[in-house]
């Protein structure tokens, strides 16, 4: 399976289920607004390093793994395909999926992109398969 980062932002209860989901990895993680830490120990244990007080309504951004198969819905979808005197056409499809895309496109697409946060694309479908 494929599997890509992508940036989320959590509020602190949701981080504190993040910590408890990948079983108290050790880690840091900092506010969206710079304004404190949370470590999570190499024995599971959480400390803040809260010159500031942590609010329920902080943020953090967390970089996720997350698996994608061919009917994972991507945010950005970024399409190629060459359709006539081999020049590439290239489109960009909202909350859609590759096999949503395969099964109404009238041309093979060659390759599709998924659109990142940061402006970055990373590949994840060319020439008929997932990529590693």
């Amino acid at each position: 399976m494929v599997k890509i980062k992508v940036t989320k932002e959590f509020d602190f209860a949701e981080l504190i289920n993040h910590i408890k989901n990948t079983s108290y990895q050790p880690k840091e993680y900092l506010a969206k607004d710079g304004s404190t830490k949370v470590i999570v120990g190499s024995l599971g244990s959480i400390t803040f390093d809260n010159k500031n007080f942590i609010y329920p309504e902080t943020n953090f951004r967390i970089e996720v793994e997350k698996e994608v198969t061919e009917k994972t819905e991507i945010d950005n979808l970024v399409e190629i395909v060459i359709i006539d005197k081999n020049i590439p056409h290239t489109s960009v499809f909202y909350n859609t999926s590759i096999n949503e895309r395969l099964s109404i496109t009238r041309y093979r697409p060659q390759v599709f992109y998924m659109l990142n946060d940061d402006s970055t694309i990373t590949r994840i479908w060319e020439n008929g398969k997932l990529v590693d």
